[in-house]
């Protein structure tokens, strides 16, 4: 099963990343995260050679989802993110094929996290230019212990949706950006009063708000609490 997920995953990347290849956005998107443009034919070819995509115990990156290391170049991603939501898993294959185009063209590492900023454009995503500097000066260089070896990489330490009480009924992203605005509407299905409980935990039967398990900015809902 795990295996199946990762080549459904490799598959989904790739088809992607080829098809971004004729986007009027490809040139934009390889200078904002590798600082170059990049030739169709280099580009398709470093897709070709993509290096080896393993998987790993959550204890071997226990702050990130994923990582690139360069030194034979290889792809790690973290055991839990073949169980989790598959938009998380797309997101974190992707920043780190990042790292390895980045790795492959530049005779260094690109200032900040060129990973996520390859991720979120080939995603369709537009980053503002405060996105694009919170993420040109974010650190994204750790060390990871692999065959008892400290071995340096890049991560994808992804900041995953804050948790929603109401769970996965939103079609959001799966990562959040510093300055992203997030909308989400809902309606409240009202089959009884405050007073009635529908659980063990004495929850009315009634809901009209949404929480949030980080502090986020807020705008007001009309007839809805949005609580932080």
């Amino acid at each position: 099963m795990a295996s199946s997920v990762l080549q459904w995953a490799i598959a989904e990347a790739l088809e992607l990343l080829e098809s971004f290849r004729i986007s009027s956005r490809f040139n934009e998107a390889c200078v904002s995260a590798f600082g170059k443009e990049i030739s169709s034919e280099a580009y398709l070819a470093a897709l070709a050679a993509l290096p080896p995509v393993s998987v790993v115990a959550d204890t071997t990156l226990p702050i990130a989802h994923g990582a690139y290391a360069s030194n034979p170049p290889r792809i790690l991603l973290a055991e839990s993110l073949l169980t989790g939501p598959p938009g998380l898993l797309k997101d974190v294959l992707l920043e780190e094929i990042g790292h390895y185009l980045d790795d492959r063209f530049n005779p260094s590492d690109s200032p900040g996290d060129e990973g996520a900023i390859w991720a979120a454009l080939v995603q369709g995503r537009s980053l503002t230019a405060a996105q694009l500097k919170v993420l040109k000066q974010e650190v994204d260089h750790g060390l990871v212990i692999l065959a008892g070896q400290q071995v340096p990489v890049e991560l994808a330490v992804v900041a995953p949706l804050p948790n929603l009480a109401v769970d996965d009924y939103f079609n959001l992203p799966s990562r959040l950006i510093p300055g992203d605005t997030v909308s989400v509407s809902w309606r409240a299905l009202n089959t009884g009063d405050a007073a009635t409980p529908v659980s063990p935990f004495e929850d009315p039967a009634w809901v009209d708000s949404i929480y949030f398990s980080v502090p986020v900015q807020r705008s007001g809902c009309p007839g809805a609490g949005l609580h932080t």
